[in-house]
């Protein structure tokens, strides 16, 4: 049995994301850092970690609009290196008090746009992606 592609897929990104990795590791960016975790603690601006992710979808998503290509795909690989980067910025416990604060509206969020979603893919009024 093969090695599964996540594993080739995770070594890249490390290499692609190590770079910026031991950037923001460096003591006089540690203040970047906490600068930004300080701004993501205000109302509503965690949030804004999802803009690049809504831009990928809305500009790249058209054009590579198949589901898990793996290759040729720039939609798929653009949101997997956010969300690497996003899970390296995690793991930083000053992000996880950012996280923490916006709990309760982001639960709520949640549960309110998953049932839109499946609302709307039960009525079968969404488009298929995998589709071209």
């Amino acid at each position: 049995m093969g090695t599964p592609l996540v594993y080739y897929l995770s070594f890249y990104f490390s290499l692609i994301a190590l770079p910026l990795f031991l950037y923001l590791r460096q003591n006089p960016n540690q203040e970047l850092l906490s600068k930004l975790a300080r701004f993501l603690e205000k109302p509503g601006a965690i949030f804004l970690l999802a803009l690049p992710l809504a831009i990928i979808e809305g500009f790249l998503r058209p054009k590579w609009h198949g589901f898990q290509n793996l290759y040729n795909d720039w939609a798929n690989f653009f949101l997997y290196i956010f969300y690497f980067i996003y899970g390296y910025l995690i793991a930083d416990a000053r992000f996880g008090q950012a996280i923490d604060k916006h709990l309760k509206v982001s639960v709520i969020m949640a549960i309110t746009s998953m049932s839109l979603l499946f609302g709307l893919w039960a009525n079968d009024i969404l488009p298929n992606r995998a589709t071209q």
